[in-house]
């Protein structure tokens, strides 16, 4: 029996369904599958009930689940115990691309400054990623844009700002107070990919107003406002992310949805459901709550 099972048959026993116990596990159907299978061969007894909408936990399952979260538990706080000992604990920073741009450097920084006995380490890497590594404890925790996917819990909000549409200021739309999704016909977009969930929610209200438009591409933070300043291309981005870029013919126009209401993208500091949470991951989310709790709560006022 391997711990990797283990996890794989709990995250199988919550989501009774394959593809989607996969997706989350990051792992094809058929690999899953099989390992569950094996498992399944070594003990002696199924696990789960196939069925053609999904699987069904058996009473044996249900009566080993809360043993093997134990286990699975217990193996990560050995391993974060282990790192103690060795005097090499390190708390994992995951973060989206342009977090460090779109946040307050100097209140990021404070607490490295305010605790220099925690050591951290810090990356961003695609969502996807963060994912992967959250739920393979090569990160403790995430800076993750909403939505927040499924089996994984936001601890704060980090911040919130306008979406913008933005496009080259020689653009015959540059000059409009706010551009709105009719607006958008007949016009070429260009797809930040960081903000992708965002900009599918713009173009799904577009085709339930049969509004066409033309899909130029997807691309990279780095890229996005090289391309939107030597062309006629609309995209979709907060303006906080660029705020250190220099693109003065740049313009970012309120965008403002059918009920005329702006689509905010938010950011949060998220775990995994159930993780357990050693002292400095503790520590640090309780920093997180106490810093960005007052700032929203300031720019609230």
């Amino acid at each position: 029996m391997e711990l990797r099972q283990i996890q794989y048959f709990i995250q199988l026993y919550k989501d009774c369904n394959i593809t989607k116990s996969s997706q989350a596990l990051f792992i094809s159907q058929q690999g899953l599958s099989k390992s569950i299978g094996r498992l399944e061969e070594e003990l002696g007894f199924l696990l789960f009930e196939r069925t053609a909408s999904g699987v069904i936990p058996t009473d044996y399952a249900n009566k080993l689940y809360l043993h093997f979260r134990k286990v699975l538990d217990a193996f990560h706080e050995l391993e974060l115990e282990i790192e103690h000992i060795r005097e090499e604990r390190i708390l994992k920073i995951s973060a989206h691309p342009g977090f460090a741009l779109s946040t307050d450097k100097d209140k990021f920084a404070e607490y490295s400054r305010y605790y220099p006995e925690y050591k951290t380490k810090y990356i961003e890497e695609p969502k996807e990623k963060a994912m992967q590594h959250l739920l393979e404890h090569k990160a403790d925790v995430a800076y993750m844009l909403a939505p927040i996917p499924e089996g994984f819990q936001s601890h704060q909000l980090i911040g919130k700002s306008p979406l913008y549409a933005v496009m080259e200021k020689k653009h015959p739309l540059a000059k409009k107070e706010h551009i709105n999704i009719w607006d958008l016909k007949n016009q070429t977009l260009l797809l930040l990919d960081i903000y992708a969930e965002y900009s599918q929610l713009i173009l799904n209200q577009t085709e339930t107003k049969d509004i066409p438009y033309v899909i130029h591409d997807k691309v990279t933070m780095n890229e996005f406002l090289s391309i939107i300043s030597s062309s006629l291309f609309i995209g979709f981005s907060t303006d906080i992310i660029y705020r250190y870029y220099d693109f003065p013919n740049i313009s970012f126009i309120p965008f403002i949805l059918p009920d005329g209401s702006s689509l905010y993208s938010e950011t949060h500091l998220v775990t995994p459901k159930n993780v357990f949470l050693d002292w400095e991951m503790q520590h640090y989310i309780n920093y997180a709550k106490e810093k960005y709790h007052d700032t929203l709560n300031d720019d609230a006022t």
